[in-house]
């Protein structure tokens, strides 16, 4: 699990107004079929709480 990507995907959640944490998706989500990143094996729950800590620093 990357705390950076977490970072990134906070700081990008907070600059932009419309976006919300439903719109984190991995490649595989936006192009079933042709990509299988991040994986079945991806935490996306872990992945999630550590947006949601760095969301909370940050605020």
């Amino acid at each position: 699990m990357d705390a950076a990507g977490a970072a990134l995907s906070a700081a990008l959640l907070g600059a932009y107004g419309s976006l919300s944490e439903e719109h984190i998706v991995g490649h595989s989500d936006v192009a079933p079929g042709r990509k299988t990143d991040p994986g079945a094996s991806f935490d996306w729950p872990r992945f999630r709480a550590l947006v949601k800590e760095c969301l909370a620093v940050s605020s």
